[in-house]
């Protein structure tokens, strides 16, 4: 079974589900719908009793760049700093 979704791909074999980060563009940065889809395919590993594990891998050349701060409600604060840095000096 092979499910592609917006920012992730599922694909089960036997007892295993492989779950890929497909953001490619981005270097894999994880946006909220991202973490969101990977939300629901922990919950579909906690849920199935035939899945015994969930190997998570990347496509493209990197695994993961962390967090899109650009898509994740970080923005300008109105003082020229990104939002979540308003405070620090």
């Amino acid at each position: 079974m092979s499910t592609d979704t917006t920012r992730i791909t599922l694909e089960r074999k036997d007892h295993i589900l492989f779950i890929g980060l497909n953001r490619v563009d981005k270097r894999n940065a994880a946006d909220l719908a991202m973490l969101a889809e990977l939300a629901l395919a922990y919950g579909e590993l906690d849920r199935d009793p035939d899945l015994r594990v969930g190997v998570v891998f990347a496509h493209g050349d990197h695994f993961t760049a962390g967090l899109d701060l650009s898509r994740c409600g970080a923005g300008d604060g109105g003082n020229g700093r990104p939002s979540y840095s308003r405070g620090w000096t």
